[in-house]
């Protein structure tokens, strides 16, 4: 009985695209909210969508924009995989698209060494945000540092290796793309205001809260200190819809398989 708007219809549409038939798609929007829909662009593709709904219909009254979870497993680690053949600032890299061993970002710089911990290296419009951001910090009395930058496809493999049992596999982490820190925070007794403050305002510098609190069910990964650079245009977008970059980059900035499914430029430019 809820009024369709420009969103629903991309969301039913991208979900066809990935292989739900009108009946599933009329019996999942009849049940469930938006928020409850779009992690199904990130999970596998559900055969039977009535355990998905019954599911999260069971976590009906705990679940909202900021949190989501689940009780079953809906995705199977590097199940189908794309490879990254043309990275951009807002490409998306999770346990479903990798870079080849050989991608190395052409524009890497070093972090001055105020500003992070020893051997930092980002991508230079990356770069120049962090420090801005690491600077205003300093000045609002927030302080922190980056640390954990760009990893080469090497370095991934010889550190998984090295942890015996691998949490990734070497391609298909942000570390690769040069446009991901982690935040270190100078002084510990301020950890939580300072976290709180960079998560306000990161998005003011192009970054966002990659892998938030709530969201590691879609996510796949549970850790609020990492930050990814996206430009603030984008990062501004997908602060406002409350969607993690996962499903951000599913419902609005990925490929369609099938062209024909893909909505008009009017109704798109709606959304936009």
């Amino acid at each position: 009985e809820q009024e369709i708007n420009e969103k629903d219809i991309l969301l039913y549409q991208r979900l066809k695209d990935k292989g739900y038939e009108d009946d599933q798609l009329e019996n999942l929007f009849s049940k469930l909210n938006f928020f409850e829909l779009t992690p199904l662009l990130v999970f596998d593709y559900q055969w039977d969508e009535n355990n998905y709904i019954k599911d999260c219909l069971q976590h009906h009254t705990q679940n909202n924009n900021k949190k989501f979870t689940l009780s079953g497993n809906y995705r199977q680690e590097y199940k189908i995989t794309h490879e990254i053949k043309d990275p951009k600032i807002n490409t998306l890299v999770n346990y479903n698209y990798y870079y080849n061993k050989n991608y190395k970002p052409h524009d890497l710089v070093n972090i001055p060494r105020q500003y992070a911990s020893p051997n930092q290296q980002l991508r230079k419009e990356a770069m120049q945000q962090a420090v801005l951001f690491v600077k205003n910090s300093i000045q609002e009395k927030m302080n922190f540092f980056i640390t954990n930058a760009y990893s080469d496809y090497q370095s991934q493999l010889n550190l998984y290796q090295r942890m015996g049992n691998k949490v990734m596999k070497e391609g298909f982490s942000e570390s690769q793309s040069g446009l991901k820190f982690k935040v270190a925070i100078t002084y510990v007794k301020q950890e939580k205001q300072v976290l709180e403050w960079i998560s306000k305002h990161a998005h003011e510098y192009g970054f966002i809260q990659r892998y938030p609190s709530g969201k590691e069910k879609i996510t796949g990964l549970l850790n609020p200190k990492i930050y990814r650079y996206v430009g603030k245009e984008l990062a501004l977008k997908i602060n406002k819809s409350q969607l993690s970059f996962d499903e951000y980059s599913e419902l609005y900035l990925q490929n369609w398989f099938d062209k024909s499914l893909k909505p008009d430029t009017a109704l798109l430019q709606k959304i936009k």
